[in-house]
C-alpha cells in the first residue's frame, strides 16, 4: 500500500519532479457555481434530503464496482442518520441547494495529517455545473486554515470520481488494497 499522507513527507521539489506532475503545473480553472445554487455547512434540517441523495446516487455509483449486497451493507453503515449525525454536528458536511432543492453534498474528515473528503455526491442533472468543484473548494479553504492538505478516496471503478478529481487537477498520491474489494483510490494536489 502506497501511504497516503507521502505529500506531508516528500519536499515540494521533490514531488513535482515525479513523473505525471509538470513544472510550474496549476490545477485548473474552476467553473463559476451556478446563480441558482448555494453552497453551505450542512444542518440537521438538511439531514432528511442527505439521506434521500444516498438512497438514489451510492447505488447507481457502484453499481457494476461493488456485489449488490456490498451496497446493501454500504448503505447500511455510512448512509444512516446514525453515521450522517456525527459528520453534520461536527460541521464536516456541506450541501449545495438550488431552488430549495439539495443537489449536492460533500462529508470530509481528518485522516493522519490531512482532511479527507469521504462524501461527495452531485445530483446527476446538476453535473459539469462547477457544484462539486465549489463543495471541494469548500474543504480545501478549510483544509488551508489547519495548514493540512485535501485527499480525495474514492472506489477503483468509480470513472466519475477520478474524471472529476482529474478535472479539478488532483493526480492519484496512492492506493489502498481491500480484501475481496477493489483498491481505494487516494488523490491529492501534486504541488
Amino acid at each position: 500500500m502506497t501511504d497516503p499522507t507521502w505529500n506531508d513527507r516528500v519536499p515540494l521539489r521533490a514531488r513535482r519532479s515525479l513523473p505525471g506532475i509538470p513544472d510550474g503545473w496549476e490545477p485548473r480553472d474552476r467553473r463559476p457555481v451556478p446563480e441558482d445554487v448555494e453552497v453551505r455547512q450542512a444542518g440537521g434540517e438538511d439531514l432528511e434530503a442527505i439521506l434521500e441523495m444516498g438512497r438514489t446516487a451510492v447505488p447507481a455509483t457502484y453499481r457494476g464496482i461493488l456485489e449488490p449486497e456490498l451496497i446493501e451493507l454500504l448503505m447500511a453503515k455510512s448512509w444512516t442518520k446514525d453515521a450522517l449525525i456525527p459528520s453534520i454536528r461536527a460541521g464536516r458536511t456541506l450541501v449545495a441547494y438550488a431552488r430549495d432543492a439539495l443537489v449536492g453534498l460533500c462529508a470530509y474528515g481528518s485522516y493522519g495529517k490531512s482532511l479527507v473528503v469521504w462524501k461527495l455526491h452531485v445530483d446527476l442533472g446538476h453535473q459539469g455545473r462547477g457544484v462539486g468543484g465549489h463543495l471541494l473548494d469548500a474543504v480545501q479553504r478549510r483544509a488551508e486554515e489547519l495548514h493540512v492538505p485535501v485527499r480525495v478516496c474514492y472506489t477503483e471503478g468509480n470513472g466519475s470520481a477520478e474524471a472529476f478529481c482529474l478535472r479539478y487537477g488532483l493526480v492519484e498520491v496512492g492506493r489502498e488494497e481491500q480484501v475481496g474489494l477493489p483498491e481505494l483510490v487516494w488523490m491529492g494536489d501534486p504541488t
